[in-house]
């Protein structure tokens, strides 16, 4: 009976090693896929700010050919 409950406590403490690896092992991934998805917001960010600004500089163009005319 002993023996039982030793070999018992000894599979679960094997089981955890391997559930806490593989959690580490997630939380790499999640940081990687983090850092990616924060890129990908950084430059969608930029890009708006881009694409008003050439939105402005249309605005100036479309002002300064009516003034000319």
């Amino acid at each position: 009976m002993r023996g039982q409950i030793l070999k018992l406590f000894s599979e679960s403490a094997e089981s955890l090693s391997v559930v806490k690896i593989d959690l580490s092992e997630a939380k790499k991934r999640l940081a990687a896929r983090n850092k990616q998805l924060h890129q990908f917001w950084y430059r969608s960010v930029t890009l708006r700010h881009i694409i008003s600004l050439l939105d402005q500089i249309e605005g100036l163009s479309k002002v300064y050919t009516l003034y000319e005319s």
